[in-house]
């Protein structure tokens, strides 16, 4: 399921997947600038969602955000 919906970043450019031989094997994705371009639309998607905002109603941040996510 994972590989699919990176699959499809991919061809849209917004995730970057790079695979390290092995053994083991280690895939790597992270995002583009095209996919960092996304980050206000997602935070508007997270606010609409219900996600926790402060004071101000900015969005509180992840706790463990990272730009690249290893599999």
């Amino acid at each position: 399921m994972i590989q699919r919906a990176a699959s499809r970043g991919e061809g849209g450019r917004s995730v970057a997947r790079e695979v390290a031989p092995g053994p083991p094997i280690a895939v790597t994705y992270r995002l583009t600038e095209r996919g960092m371009g996304l980050g206000p639309t997602m935070d508007a998607l997270r606010v609409w969602a219900g996600a926790p905002v402060d004071e101000e109603g900015k969005l509180v941040p992840h706790e463990a955000a990272e730009e690249s996510v290893t599999v």
